[in-house]
């Protein structure tokens, strides 16, 4: 009987510890993510027009890193919809990343959105359809990045649209 007793203990250990991982392992819950915290996820593959630039250097915080992307960059046709990517960083947390491009006489604003990584440490994405774009045109980007304690920094990144 000892043995069977033992056995049994065993069979519910483990039940227990599978039972134990499989909900340890379950996405948080949605109510308990305040919505300006939840990550919008849309789907981003990037064209054959992409171009990604690498970014480095020490910066204040909220600081941008790694890399922008902008695409289509190559080639780029009126009225076509322009992705860009952008990382921020800051301990702090990133409350809101915005991109202003300078098309003709006039400026864009661009809200750009957490698509992957966190509001510590995470990639931000934007997009606009695009007007007053031509061929060999030279384009200037501002980016701009607030923390949760409303210090903000910017970043300055010329474009040329090219064939």
């Amino acid at each position: 009987m000892p043995k069977r007793k033992l056995i049994l203990l065993l069979i519910l250990f483990i039940i227990a510890g599978g039972a134990i991982f499989l909900i340890g392992t379950k996405p948080l819950k949605e109510k308990n993510v305040p919505p300006e915290e939840k990550i919008i996820q849309k789907e981003y593959l990037p064209s054959k027009r992409a171009e990604t630039f690498y970014i480095t250097g020490k910066q204040k915080f909220p600081k941008f890193f790694k890399e922008i992307i902008i695409d289509p960059s190559i080639n780029v046709k009126e009225g076509e919809e322009q992705f860009l990517l952008i990382w921020v960083e800051d301990p702090q947390g990133v409350k809101k990343v915005t991109a202003k491009i300078f098309p003709a006489e006039r400026e864009e604003l661009i809200e750009l959105k957490l698509i992957e990584g966190t509001k510590e440490k995470g990639k931000w994405m934007g997009s606009w359809i695009t007007k007053d774009i031509s061929a060999g045109g030279i384009y200037r980007l501002v980016f701009e990045a607030t923390n949760k304690e409303d210090k903000t920094n910017q970043l300055t990144f010329f474009w040329l649209n090219r064939e």
